[in-house]
């Protein structure tokens, strides 16, 4: 018989769950002991005195003296590790962050529930527990550390990443990170670094759109000194991280005369240098893009095997705009940082027709956007509420351009032929990008995720002009 632990401070949520649980059947019969704890010492008092199977967590929780501890979730965690047999445990939160999250991760979790609780999924999670618990499956454990505002996010699809990456980083597999400009691929890469068997080994990051593609393959494989008088030689990109992490940014934009030999180099750990011989490499690569590398390939602007290597390990970012939910902790979260930085702490939040503003515009520059916005209202606020006035002119232009497109948008639904619709859409949305970054075809052409070239032929191809086009 099976002994689980419930650690919430909320008496509601025990009692449901004790209910839940009685009234399966068959966990009935596995069940002998189902003990609560409000407080985060009860909990760790009860743990040292019985053999559980399943623990059932809220992360945060108070001490015996009602002090709220933010950390009592992860403390009971830590202490569980200790224990033998080690119980499976769930996790409840409705407060999350990649450093609690991924912590707890690999603090060997079994799952996470959200808040409000869907008490049937809890349920099929508890079963899957207890089943593990009773075959002696043991779950792999490490230190996993994360800065502790690296990402922050309650939303369903945060906390998949969060749990996948909890489960690559400390492995030596290679990466591929896909997600629109903004959602932080610089960052997640840096962190899977900070958390693998690499971490005290160099972290190298490398641009390859910012490189020309004359000069990428001495970038990346060095360059002997004999090669031209004027150049001494290079070790390269590949050298320099030996030991550790290679992180190949905007790796859609590597030429196609490159990808065979960087791939030679993923296959055999082996680089050939410009001008010289091979040498061992030994390199873990994040890459990383925004662009539809699949749509790539059938372009014949990137290499399938090149892409099926990459792609055995992939992690996908979602856009702000998917997760809706994580735009007022992120607020929150750039809003308390930025009044202290610029010691502007009578600052207390933010007006409700700026919060509907934040909570309904697109965000096509995610996270890096919102932080834009957050970081100028800060500057120029001087009142306890930020007010519309506070917000940066083009953040306010771009709402009101998309607000005027919606009798568009009705007249597209309107089009039978689905081949129209999405040409008369992707005009429409070329056109408000174009606009919004001044006519920088580059600029756009990179936040789209699609080549220059392509996008100067779309350009043409729907007529899209302004007096003086911008091409930097």
């Amino acid at each position: 018989m099976l002994r689980i632990l419930i650690a919430d401070d909320d008496t509601d949520t025990c009692r449901y769950i004790q209910r839940h649980l009685s009234m399966e059947a068959d966990l009935s019969t596995k069940i002998e002991q189902v003990d609560v704890a409000h407080d985060r010492d009860t909990a760790l008092e009860l743990m040292q005195q019985n053999p559980y199977a399943l623990l059932i967590l809220d992360l945060w929780m108070p001490d015996h003296d009602g002090n709220v501890d933010r950390e009592a979730g992860m403390k009971i965690l830590e202490e569980a590790r200790n224990l033998v047999p080690q119980p499976e445990t769930i996790l409840i939160t409705g407060h999350s962050s990649l450093d609690s999250v991924l912590r707890a991760s690999g603090l060997g979790i079994l799952d996470y529930v959200l808040r409000p609780i869907d008490y049937g999924h809890l349920i099929s999670i508890v079963r899957q527990g207890l089943e593990k618990f009773a075959f002696h499956t043991e779950i792999e454990t490490h230190d996993i550390t994360f800065d502790a505002d690296a990402f922050i996010g309650v939303s369903e699809s945060m906390m998949q990443l969060m749990k996948e990456v909890g489960q690559i980083a400390h492995t030596n597999a290679d990466v591929l990170l896909f997600g629109e400009s903004g959602t932080g691929k610089d960052m997640l890469a840096r962190a899977i670094h900070r958390n693998s068997p690499r971490k005290g080994k160099p972290f190298v990051p490398v641009n390859c759109s910012a490189i020309p593609a004359e000069l990428i393959e001495s970038e990346l494989f060095g360059i002997e000194g004999r090669v031209a008088t004027a150049v001494d030689a290079r070790a390269g990109k590949f050298m320099e991280a030996d030991g550790g992490t290679l992180f190949l940014d905007e790796i859609g934009e590597l030429s196609l005369t490159v990808q065979p030999k960087l791939l030679r180099a993923l296959d055999t750990k082996e680089i050939q240098r410009v001008g010289g011989g091979t040498k061992q490499v030994d390199v873990r690569i994040i890459a990383a893009t925004n662009r539809d590398l699949r749509m790539a390939v059938g372009e014949k602007v990137f290499r399938a095997d090149l892409y099926f290597r990459l792609s055995g390990v992939s992690i996908h970012l979602p856009p702000l705009r998917e997760r809706r939910e994580d735009i007022p902790p992120l607020a929150d979260h750039f809003l308390n940082r930025y009044r202290q930085e610029f010691k502007k702490r009578f600052i207390a939040g933010f007006a409700q027709d700026v919060w509907d503003l934040l909570n309904s515009h697109l965000w096509p520059g995610n996270v890096r956007e919102l932080e834009r916005v957050i970081k100028y209202a800060v500057t120029t606020c001087n009142r306890r509420q930020i007010t519309r006035g506070n917000l940066p002119m083009d953040f306010s232009d771009a709402s009101q351009a998309v607000s005027s497109k919606d009798p568009t948008i009705a007249q597209l639904l309107q089009i039978a032929d689905l081949r129209k619709s999405v040409a008369q859409f992707e005009r429409i949305f070329i056109e408000h990008h174009l606009q919004k970054n001044d006519w920088n075809v580059k600029q756009t052409a990179a936040q789209l995720g699609i080549a220059r070239q392509v996008l100067h032929r779309k350009i043409k191809h729907y007529g899209l002009h302004r007096h003086s086009v911008t091409n930097r």
